[in-house]
């Protein structure tokens, strides 16, 4: 298939066959680069020809193992039901946000990259990557944060489990991350407001260097990104890397032209930046620039570094004194008389934050001084307004004062000038451990529960989507009825092979996998079996650690929207769509494999808990038959919930 496409500079048409989704060629008339949607050209012009001037692509990466693909799996269509596909959505962001924000950002909050105090016998680090351009860099060592009291007293297993999940990576594995900036691209870039962002200059004001502690392989972040990414080998100046570009299917997306560099500088480092970037990264870096020097003289012994320049007469600086509340208009001019500062942060230390602002000469220096003198009196004053006079360490009645902790961090702010440098130093308040125990851990688990029952409803309402979907089309819940379903998935109970979840894949987006599946052999059987492990994301929980079993089943037997692991028409569900459970989360002591055919066996004398598992006191989300979702309370009677698991038992349903 093929499709008519025009230069927008000139004008030329040519005709692009699909093959080539994805991919640039210069105009043969101005030579302005045109981003291929689809191709074949069908005007005379070969795709050799096209891309002569431009470079033709470069070579895919060969097929990464434990693919469907590489390993030559069957696809039977013994009896398959063949409904439209429905198009899967692309990334949430571009390639920007997968790779430098997922892959190395990502473990932002907890990772860092490279030692800038000197080499390690003679491998590549991190000033062979500085450019004159870079104004600013952000060290961060994960394992140090990680071990922290302040973060290690917080609930972060899951989260640090499903980043390894989603990269093969374990932040904790990672020696230092380091961001390097140019924050002229990046005040460019968002000059005109988030509606008119200059992606170009975006991509181009960051770049990324990792260093592992132990040997890292490339090939596991391709195989972990490899359905919404395609990488091909390049070259600049002798250096190898990785171009990362969107996969066919997200070309047409708006930031399809943002593309990725991944340059393995040895076996444990890894520089990512935007290709552009990187190039120059690799031709010019290793300059020996102010900012190379104030990282080399900061002391990167400590949980966070961030190092910037900042020039006092820069036009942003003019404006930002310019657009300030009145009160705050002193202070507005701090930016006019430094030019670089230097923050350290260390969670763990005696001195918690350490701030170091450089005038640019001595009597911006002495204005600096008198100007921070004035805000730490202030932030005093109001501080000791807030406190009321608590001691510190003193006690709230549900643990540490809040405010008189903050009255003691205001109160032990040190401010000291020495030369063109004024040094403002936080010493780590009394009672800071106590109060983030008693309240940030409990506000964590709080948010981390409404993110569990948040993520839980939007699967239900994507799998309520394909059930509704599945009988528009079939005219019977999932997987089928006695009258609609193949008699050859049935076993010789009369019980479907797979379940479900399985004959709802085509309605999730997901019609490769069910093609791969035999619908007349047991969910268990030698070619069903593997399949186990690519289960949908849609079947996960959140916080679950489970790869193969789901936490999502239906209520089968009894009245309940199943008999005998059979759908039904809606016809049938005469207590009305709004009063019938069609699926429902259960505890994660009664997951199941995602294919077996296997949900919660519904018994009218035993009570619906009793059934579900491990149910928390926040509750357990449920798919209604009519699409809506809702989390239940563990304390709603048991008489309702029985009444809302049946069909047609024409109860009444109370509140729930």
């Amino acid at each position: 298939m093929s499709i008519a496409i025009s230069c927008g500079n000139c004008g030329k048409k040519y005709k692009i066959g699909d093959d080539k989704a994805g991919k640039k060629f210069r105009c043969k008339e101005c030579s302005e680069p045109i981003r291929v949607p689809v191709a074949e050209n069908e005007f005379g012009d070969s795709w050799d020809e096209l891309c002569e001037d431009y470079g033709a692509p470069s070579a895919a990466l060969p097929p990464v193992s434990g693919s469907a693909a590489s390993q030559g799996r069957s696809s039977s269509s013994r009896g398959k039901k063949r409904p439209a596909r429905k198009s899967k959505s692309g990334p949430n962001v571009g390639v920007i946000a997968i790779i430098a924000a997922s892959v190395l950002l990502l473990v932002g909050a907890s990772v860092g990259v490279w030692s800038l105090a000197g080499g390690f016998g003679g491998e590549p680090t991190g000033f062979d990557f500085i450019t004159q351009e870079d104004e600013a860099a952000i060290v961060i060592h994960p394992k140090r944060l990680l071990d922290a009291p302040l973060l290690a007293a917080l609930p972060m297993d899951d989260s640090i489990d499903k980043f390894i999940e989603e990269t093969g990576i374990d932040p904790r594995g990672i020696k230092q991350v380091t961001v390097l900036m140019q924050s002229s691209n990046l005040q460019t870039a968002v000059s005109a407001g988030p509606r008119a962002l200059d992606l170009s200059r975006m991509q181009d004001a960051y770049s990324v260097v990792v260093e592992f502690s132990q040997p890292f392989d490339i090939q596991t972040l391709i195989d972990k990104s490899v359905d919404e990414l395609q990488f091909e080998t390049a070259t600049h100046d002798g250096n190898a890397y990785h171009r990362i570009t969107p996969s066919a299917k997200n070309a047409s997306r708006s930031d399809a032209d943002l593309v990725i560099g991944a340059h393995a500088a040895s076996e444990t480092l890894l520089v990512v930046a935007a290709e552009s970037r990187l190039q120059k990264m690799l031709s010019t870096g290793g300059a020996s620039t102010k900012l190379t020097s104030m990282l080399k003289d900061a002391d990167l012994d400590n949980d966070i570094v961030m190092v910037a320049l900042n020039d006092p007469d820069a036009s942003a600086n003019q404006q930002t004194a310019q657009n300030v509340p009145a009160p705050l208009a002193p202070y507005a001019k701090i930016p006019q008389l430094m030019t670089a500062t230097t923050v350290i942060i260390n969670l763990s230390g005696e001195t918690i934050l350490a701030v170091s602002l450089e005038g640019k000469d001595s009597a911006a220096t002495q204005e600096l001084n008198e100007l921070v003198t004035k805000g730490l009196e202030q932030a005093k004053a109001l501080a000791t307004i807030a406190g009321m006079g608590s001691a510190p360490g003193s006690s709230s009645g549900n643990g540490p004062n809040p405010m008189a902790t903050l009255t003691d961090f205001v109160n032990k702010i040190q401010i000291d000038t020495t030369g063109n440098n004024v040094a403002v130093t936080f010493p780590r308040p009394e009672g800071l451990d106590e109060l983030i125990a008693s309240t940030m851990v409990p506000a964590v688990a709080q948010a981390r529960t409404a993110a569990t029952q948040t993520a839980g409803r939007n699967n239900l309402k994507q799998i309520g989507i394909a059930w509704h979907n599945f009988h528009d089309t079939f005219k019977s819940l999932p997987p089928g009825s006695k009258k609609t379903i193949d008699k050859n998935h049935l076993d010789a109970n009369g019980r479907p092979f797979l379940s479900w979840r399985v004959h709802i894949l085509p309605f999730l987006g997901q019609q490769a996998l069910y093609d791969n599946f035999h619908l007349d052999e047991p969910w268990d059987s030698a070619h069903n079996r593997p399949l186990l492990a690519e289960m949908p994301d849609v079947y996960k929980s959140l916080g679950s650690d489970t790869g193969t079993t789901t936490r999502y089943l239906s209520f089968d037997g009894n009245g309940a929207i199943l008999e005998d692991g059979l759908g039904v028409h809606f016809r049938n569900v005469k207590d009305g769509t709004s009063n019938t459970l069609a699926v429902v989360e259960v505890g994660s002591d009664r997951a199941v494999p995602w294919t077996k055919p296997e949900d919660v066996e519904f018994s009218p004398t035993a009570p619906v808990l009793s059934l579900l598992g491990a149910i928390g006191a926040d509750g357990f989300s449920v798919l209604l038959c009519d699409g809506s979702t809702r989390t239940i309370s563990p304390t709603t009677k048991d008489q309702t919930l029985k009444a809302l698991i049946t069909k047609a038992g024409s109860e009444v349903v109370g509140d729930f």
